[in-house]
């Protein structure tokens, strides 16, 4: 209810803003157009943080159960709980991670990423589920970012206008597109197995990557 109230006001923040940029006289300063521009970002930037944290949170909810899970015998074995090269992070196993195919794949950020995780957890499942489930988390916020500026260049808001038409144009029916976009991809169960499944981590990071990587290039491509 507090986080709700929160963003009712930033949302009624925004909206005065809003019109106080439009009622002005055509004799103001371009002081305060600033100040009204700056209004807009700051009211703008709160609203996509509360919804992104609400995205963020409500993904981890849904996937908490999987923290009682165990490890299982398909590939976890090979992967975790039988693999002596992840019990130790030093420059042999860093040599390992990079130059050898095990178990089929050469994934060394796998490799170091399942050894942080040996190395904070052990072998308690609870931990490495955990990981699994933050990941999915981030990478249903970063869809969430990432539909939020592919609205932007739908509207076709050319980067010299950035960013004072950015918060004028951003209506909330597209606020509402990216976060239903980033909650039907957060809580699709096509990504159970790889969520629960500790061995799947090396699909969490491929998204993660791949989505930050789309991210950067749109938004570079937005304020450049």
């Amino acid at each position: 209810m507090c986080v709700y109230n929160h963003l009712k006001t930033q949302i009624f923040t925004f909206r005065n803003c809003y019109f106080i940029m439009g009622k002005r006289p055509r004799s103001q300063t371009r002081g305060q157009n600033i100040d009204g521009n700056n209004c807009l970002r700051k009211s703008f930037l709160r609203i996509v943080g509360i919804c992104g944290a609400i995205i963020f949170l409500t993904t981890i909810m849904v996937y908490t159960p999987a923290l009682r899970n165990g490890f299982v015998n398909w590939d976890d074995n090979e992967y975790v709980y039988e693999n002596s090269y992840i019990r130790v992070l030093n420059l042999h196993t860093l040599s390992w991670m990079l130059t050898t195919f095990y178990a089929g794949n050469w994934h060394p950020l796998t490799w170091f990423s399942h050894a942080t995780d040996y190395a904070i957890w052990g072998l308690n499942p609870f931990g490495h589920h955990l990981t699994n489930i933050i990941l999915h988390g981030l990478n249903t916020l970063l869809v969430f970012l990432l539909v939020t500026q592919l609205m932007l260049i739908a509207k076709k808001i050319p980067s010299a206008s950035l960013p004072s038409l950015m918060f004028l144009t951003f209506t909330v029916r597209s606020m509402i597109v990216a976060s239903v976009t980033a909650l039907l991809f957060g809580v699709h169960p096509l990504h159970v197995e790889s969520v629960a499944w500790v061995a799947e981590r090396k699909d969490l990071l491929c998204a993660f990557f791949f989505l930050l990587t789309l991210f950067s290039y749109i938004f570079f491509g937005l304020h450049c």
